[in-house]
């Protein structure tokens, strides 16, 4: 009786599926989870703190500086003046901001009479 060599041809081709898995049930499956949950940052309510505004005013352009309790600069930015712009800004600092304005225009010297 001749003997006959098994081919690639005569093997079950393995789908990738049953290849790629190990045998047995999933970790998803015997833990009881069948979809995958989203990862969640846990959320820390901040509680707001006092915020400072200084605004250097000048006829084109301003400069603002939030800072908080502390004296940290939160944040420095240059606006162009425009009401929008800088209602924009002021609303970072929250509800009641201590606001500071320098507002020098028209440098004049004065000088004493003779």
């Amino acid at each position: 009786m001749a003997t006959r060599n098994a081919t690639k041809t005569d093997a079950k081709p393995k789908t990738p599926r049953e290849s790629s898995r190990r045998p047995g049930p999933s970790v998803r499956g015997t833990l009881g989870v069948t979809t995958q949950t989203r990862n969640r940052r846990k959320e820390i309510p901040v509680e707001p703190q006092q915020q400072y505004v200084g605004i250097d005013l000048h006829r084109r352009r301003s400069v603002i500086v939030r800072r908080n309790e502390v004296g940290e600069t939160l944040e420095t930015v240059r606006i162009d003046n425009d009401p929008v712009a800088l209602a924009a800004e002021l609303a970072k600092a929250g509800e009641h901001p201590e606001v500071i304005l320098e507002a020098t225009y028209g440098w004049v010297r004065h000088e004493a009479p003779p």
